[in-house]
């Protein structure tokens, strides 16, 4: 069998792990600020109000679901890189 040689920076998989947590931030803020903008039109009168309310019911779950789907990756590559550095200081 022929060696395997792995090779992982802990530094930059640190450095990509707090990009990717910030770019989660981004779009957490961003739902927070669909939900308050939607509670503010409670008092809108639409005949279109019942279907656009319906589309963001079903759209903000699914923005929630893939905004937590990248903050793991963030927190994959944070945990990653601090067992990298824990191994190396064995």
């Amino acid at each position: 069998m022929r060696d395997l040689s792995i090779s992982v920076n802990p530094e930059e998989l640190d450095a990509n792990g707090d990009k990717i947590l910030a770019q989660f931030k981004v779009i957490e803020d961003a739902i927070e600020q669909i939900q308050e903008a939607t509670k503010g039109l409670s008092s809108w009168k639409s005949v279109n109000k019942d279907k656009y309310e319906e589309k963001l019911n079903k759209a903000l779950p699914k923005m929630q679901e893939m905004a937590e789907a990248i903050a793991s990756y963030g927190n994959v590559a944070k945990i990653t890189s601090r067992a990298i550095r824990n191994t190396e200081s064995i």
